[in-house]
């Protein structure tokens, strides 16, 4: 294949090509990196150093989420709040928790369907963990974007990659956006 747009080399002189191979336009035969490369030091994984790793990051995140919750918690009107609460109907109340949880559930069989069609085995505890994670995100943070950067980061990604897993999430929020507009067209009609 030759691209019919020729790019000046000038464009490219600050990237580094293998010796031999300076064509911008020939991105296929750049060599890989080689393996037999030192290791700086300090930085071989020792025994206990992924484990302490995992702990201190464990750590981290558990402490900013309480800080999260303690900041949140403290302010709000807790009398105003009680009231609020002691009001409501607890039929309501356990309807409303009943069909949230089902639509993360529902959610979750969507989105395992979307990655199974991308060929990504990914059991369906991990995908309805992930989604519960991903719905604390859109309910707590600034929106549902960030429940879709929060699937796609945490998401197991398996043998096929971070980039299937990326292209499922967007795949599955397109999906959902055109149910969705199927749903209300009708309406729009009346």
């Amino acid at each position: 294949y030759s691209s019919p747009v020729k790019l000046p080399s000038a464009l490219f002189d600050r990237y580094s090509y293998p010796f031999g191979h300076r064509d911008p336009q020939d991105m296929s035969r750049l060599a890989q990196p080689s393996s037999d490369a030192p290791t700086p030091t300090g930085l071989e994984p020792g025994p206990g150093r992924s484990h302490s790793r995992r702990w201190i990051g464990s750590l981290f995140r558990v402490g900013v989420s309480v800080a999260l919750v303690v900041w949140v918690c403290r302010r709000i009107d807790t009398a105003a709040f009680a009231r609020q609460f002691a009001a409501q109907s607890p039929t309501w109340l356990a309807a409303a928790a009943f069909a949230t949880a089902l639509q993360i559930v529902i959610a979750a069989l969507r989105w395992r369907q979307v990655l199974l069609g991308l060929g990504v085995a990914v059991s369906s505890a991990s995908v309805l963990s992930v989604t519960y994670i991903a719905s604390f995100f859109n309910s707590w943070l600034l929106g549902t974007m960030v429940g879709d950067v929060a699937r796609a980061i945490i998401a197991p990604a398996g043998e096929r990659g971070r980039a299937v897993v990326v292209h499922s999430v967007v795949l599955d929020r397109v999906m959902s956006f055109a149910g969705l507009g199927l749903v209300i067209a009708p309406l729009a009609i009346i």
